[in-house]
């Protein structure tokens, strides 16, 4: 099962429960779902490719987990990527998983301008927190989506060839051959 399988058993058996807790306000698994949901339809509307590598260049903010749910509910993998690394090493990073689509937050706009221009392989690149610039915020992409179908990719009894995370290309390399 994928970590968007256990957060949906979450969801359905206690829907109004709180689910995540921030300084701009909480949610509950209901509303976190939907957000889910929502960002997972944008990225299918937006043309999304079956296991296109997505990562998230930001800091702790509330839409980070909306956004790595939403993007493990499309179908597409998500990678972590972390802003306290040298800027040269992300790329380098995105580059070696051919990096599809990015979200992140404004106060990375410098950083993301670089990387957008060193990282071929970028389709998207969406904004958490605002419009900026040509790439759109979250609220806008994500309205995109509506009316949009999202393929069910769970499975109850696991499906070891689809992907949902990479942590490094190299591992997932060295498991497939053994």
């Amino acid at each position: 099962m994928r970590a968007i399988d256990y957060f949906d058993k979450g969801a359905e058996a206690n829907p109004e429960r709180t689910a995540m807790i921030s300084s701009e306000g909480s949610w509950s698994y209901r509303e976190m779902r939907a957000a889910t949901e929502d960002v997972a339809r944008a990225l299918c509307a937006a043309g999304l490719r079956d296991q296109e590598p997505a990562g998230i260049y930001s800091h702790n903010d509330p839409r980070v987990m909306s956004c790595m749910l939403g993007i493990m509910r499309a179908g597409a993998v998500w990678v972590p990527i972390n802003y306290r690394n040298a800027l040269d090493a992300n790329v380098e990073y995105m580059n070696y998983v051919e990096m599809g689509w990015l979200f992140y937050h404004s106060q990375f706009r410098d950083s993301v301008r670089e990387i957008k221009r060193r990282v071929p392989s970028l389709r998207g690149i969406i904004c958490l927190d605002r419009d900026d610039g040509e790439n759109q915020s979250l609220e806008t992409f994500t309205e995109g989506g509506i009316g949009m179908e999202v393929p069910d990719w769970g499975d109850a009894y696991g499906n070891p060839a689809r992907v949902c995370d990479v942590f490094s290309r190299r591992d997932q390399r060295d498991h497939a051959e053994v």
